[in-house]
């Protein structure tokens, strides 16, 4: 899975519990989760929610698009994601398999996982 969000956003910090969880039980349900945090903010603060919320996965900081406009990042763009939280599945092979809010976007990756797909 993908989890745009970021640190400032106040329904993202909501369901981070639910993506911290989600990740502590990888090994059981085979659901990985990647974080993508649009860009502009200090690292340290970034550090400050993960170490809050005990979030172990990976984060990834979007990269700018441009100088200008820092809010939405290269991958937000890619992704066609301009509201936040926001959550990808990602099935097997490398498709797009649904999106939208986490909590639905999680029980569609465990059916996914279930049916080894």
């Amino acid at each position: 899975m993908l989890d745009f969000r970021a640190e400032w956003c106040g329904p993202c910090r909501n369901d981070l519990p639910v993506a911290a969880e989600a990740h502590r039980q990888r090994e059981k349900t085979g659901i990985v989760i990647i974080g993508i945090h649009n860009p502009g903010s200090p690292e340290e603060k970034i550090r400050e929610v993960m170490d809050k919320f005990q979030m172990q996965y990976p984060i990834c900081i979007d990269p700018p698009r441009d100088e200008e406009l820092q809010t939405w990042g290269l991958l937000s763009g890619q992704y066609g994601v301009f509201a936040i939280p926001h959550a990808f599945v990602i099935d097997q092979e490398g498709n797009i398999a649904g999106h939208g809010e986490l909590k639905e976007v999680l029980l569609h990756a465990r059916d996914l996982a279930r049916r080894g797909k």
